[in-house]
């Protein structure tokens, strides 16, 4: 625990482990096989010469976190109109909110002035006009890129991605943790009995193989899907077509399943 893979370790031409650093300084951990699972920016995955396929990202998420003092009244997520799609995330304190623009929108967002930003997040959503008001300067601003894409190929000897940094989801219907896990499923039945056998020696590259196989179609699959939705909701004519207020089935897809809420900064 409390412990970061930082390095992987080689030996010919094949990775042997991790080097890691934790509470106790820096350490070396040795093994057949080392499984990835650090995330979209992972690390490991690059140095192990595993390159990403091209970006399918086709929108932008570009929120901020304010609220107005002493609001409780629970606002509806997301609301749709001419100005595009508005996604709200209700915390102690304040508010999260969300303008889905299409990938590359956000300069001509900053040309047009805060002013113009806060006009075209009320547009659809009305009723956040007062903690609108609470934005005064772009750095209370995020920019969040929404990224899909996936992995070639997910090993090489001595190593596999699985989750995030073999295929990074779309937040939309909240599904990449569930993948994940299913990755995570899929590695250990295909390789509990290998790595139990401390005479099999370095795991076979046609087990690894057999993991992207048999994972690859549902994910290729939904992120089609995610595509889809995001191409939609990018469009500004697409969401229109959208009825307002969404039935839950449509807000489920937008913004995923509810999540329990975590007391930490609006800056967390």
């Amino acid at each position: 625990m409390q412990t970061e893979a930082t390095e992987l370790l080689w030996a010919d031409g094949a990775v042997h482990g991790v080097r890691a650093r934790g509470p106790q300084g820096e350490v070396e951990v040795r093994g057949r096989l080392v499984v990835s699972a650090d995330g979209r920016s992972s690390e490991l995955r690059e140095q192990a010469g595993c390159a990403r396929g091209r970006s399918a990202c086709r929108s932008t998420w570009y929120g901020s976190a304010s609220r107005s003092p002493g609001s409780r009244r629970r606002t509806p997520s997301p609301t749709c109109g001419a100005g595009g799609m508005v996604v709200t995330i209700e915390r102690d304190e304040y508010l999260q909110v969300g303008l889905i623009i299409p990938k590359g929108g956000f300069a001509a967002l900053q040309d047009a002035g805060l002013e113009e930003f806060r006009r075209t997040v009320a547009g659809p959503a009305p009723h956040l006009r007062s903690v609108l008001e609470t934005i005064t300067e772009w750095d209370q601003l995020k920019l969040l890129s929404v990224q899909i894409d996936r992995l070639p190929r997910w090993y090489r000897r001595g190593y596999l991605a699985i989750g995030d940094a073999a295929h990074a989801m779309s937040p939309a219907f909240g599904v990449g943790v569930n993948y994940a896990v299913q990755d995570a499923v899929a590695t250990a039945n295909a390789l509990a009995a290998t790595l139990r056998d401390p005479a099999a020696g370095e795991v076979d590259l046609r087990l690894l193989d057999g993991i992207q196989r048999r994972r690859m179609p549902p994910v290729a699959g939904m992120q089609r899907i995610q595509l889809a939705a995001h191409r939609f909701i990018s469009w500004p004519e697409g969401v229109r077509l959208l009825p307002d207020p969404l039935p839950a089935p449509l807000r489920l897809a937008v913004v995923g399943p509810a999540r329990p809420q975590c007391s930490r900064s609006p800056r967390g």
